[in-house]
């Protein structure tokens, strides 16, 4: 959850201008949001933390008040930055999918959980086909709360390093296509933190038949 350093803030139409520097107040409008004449708007959070970096995190939302997407844009600057758009599920109360992922390097680490201001949390199940298409990084981090990586997921990516994390290999689904067409897959090591080697090799099948037949695997234990 954001901590005390949190301000409300707005993206007008979901865009920053300029650097953000730790201890900016970002685009500060009345209350901390935008309302459009159908009732739809814009609201966020800023928070800095010590290393120096920032996390804005945008909601938007529908007419009726409820969120129908989040952005969030991390970094030590807004050049420099990574940003993360996610869409609610249809028919999924509170939980969101990956929908694409804009940064031109560093690591792109998913939370399990994004907070709104009040609290409420919403859970990242799911990668949105060609979440990350062309996308260029060193590393790439999904959290156990990822059930399941959609088809073409990593298409046409160079990214070094790719985590998932599942305590079992039943806990995640990888479909068909995931990993096709990765730019020099012979360059891109796959770690895998699961409990025991046993579902490390079961995990490393589903990503081979999904398309991972040329990356390399790395056993992670995790308790």
């Amino acid at each position: 959850m954001a901590d005390d350093s949190s301000v409300r803030y707005c993206l007008f139409k979901g865009k920053l201008t300029g650097d953000v520097a730790v201890g900016d107040i970002v685009g500060m409008i009345g209350g901390g949001c935008i309302v459009n004449p159908d009732g739809s708007g814009e609201e966020g959070l800023l928070t800095n933390y010590e290393d120096g970096t920032f996390l804005a995190t945008t909601f938007y939302l529908n007419a009726d008040g409820n969120i129908k997407s989040i952005k969030t844009i991390t970094g030590m600057r807004l050049s420099e930055s990574i940003t993360v758009e996610y869409r609610l599920k249809s028919g999924e109360e509170g939980v969101l999918r990956i929908r694409k992922i804009d940064a031109r390097s560093g690591d792109v680490v998913i939370p399990d959980i994004i907070y709104t201001a009040d609290g409420t949390e919403y859970r990242v199940t799911t990668t949105a086909g060609k979440a990350f298409r062309d996308l260029k990084a060193e590393n790439v981090v999904l959290p156990a709360s990822i059930k399941t990586v959609n088809e073409g997921t990593f298409k046409g990516s160079r990214i070094k390093t790719i985590t998932l994390t599942a305590q079992k290999a039943s806990d995640l689904k990888i479909k068909k296509g995931a990993f096709d067409e990765i730019k020099k897959p012979g360059s891109t090591t796959v770690v895998i933190r699961t409990s025991s080697k046993k579902q490390f090799n079961k995990i490393v099948e589903k990503c081979r038949k999904a398309g991972g037949t040329k990356l390399k695997y790395v056993y992670e234990s995790r308790h």
